[in-house]
């Protein structure tokens, strides 16, 4: 953020560029900050292009590298990164056109025990991540997003075809059990309503759904070749009886 003691502000955009209208003939003092540095003042005068470089808050000699991948190992490129600490943000990052992003001169304390920082990823068309534990240094560190697909649910009756309203259901992946073990888990559940629109990981995921008057029902999805959008359609059988 730069702003001065009369409230000019604006944000530095992707490049850390930044531009402020200002009075003909004015000049003054700018702030900047941002999370993770020191504060740096310059002044400035109406036609100045200034360079502000900012110094880490705290430095070390530390580093962590790494990548960022989608589930087929396709590098993600422009990622944000935070690697944060119990009190704050530590360090931002973004991953560049091959998936890889360092950050240097970590301090020292991150390597000690019960010090670990973890990780915040960010990107569009995935799911957030967090890596907890980070081991620092590491050199490289994989991370893995699962893409994000808006999946549109149909829950029907296997006879008539018609919606079942009032369902109760769940969208589950897999993921590592206590044991070490990939199992199914719920990331997405509804309660007596129609599923509608849910925003389910691309690599394949299972719905339960079950009825009081109908036969619970489990199918697998393979989203992989989806896109960003997909449609399934999960059918019922009535309780022998009903």
């Amino acid at each position: 953020r730069v702003g001065d003691a009369d409230g000019l502000r604006a944000y530095t955009d992707a490049d850390g560029g930044f531009e402020i209208e200002v009075e003909k003939g004015a000049e003054g003092q700018l702030t900047v900050t941002r999370d993770g540095f020191r504060p740096a003042t310059e002044s400035w005068s109406r036609h100045d292009t200034l360079e502000i470089r900012l110094e880490w808050a705290e430095s070390g000699t530390l580093r962590l590298a790494g990548m960022v991948l989608a589930p087929d190992g396709s590098p993600v490129a422009g990622a944000a990164l935070y690697l944060n600490e119990p009190e704050r943000t530590l360090r931002t990052n973004r991953t560049d056109a091959r998936g890889a992003f360092a950050f240097v001169d970590l301090p020292e304390r991150l390597s000690e025990a019960g010090r670990a920082p973890w990780l915040n990823v960010w990107a569009p068309g995935f799911f957030p991540h967090t890596v907890e534990g980070v081991p620092v240094p590491a050199d490289p560190l994989v991370v893995r997003v699962s893409r994000r697909v808006m999946l549109s649910l149909r829950i029907v009756d296997a006879e008539s075809d018609t919606t079942v309203p009032g369902t109760d259901g769940a969208l589950q992946r897999r993921a590592p059990a206590p044991d070490g073990e990939l199992a199914w888990k719920d990331f997405r559940t509804w309660r007596g309503v129609d599923p509608g629109t849910q925003e389910s990981p691309a690599e394949g995921i299972r719905v339960l759904v079950s009825h009081p008057d109908y036969e619970d029902a489990a199918v697998e999805i393979d989203l992989a070749q989806a896109g960003t959008a997909a449609e399934a359609t999960v059918t019922l059988r009535r309780l022998p009886g009903d």
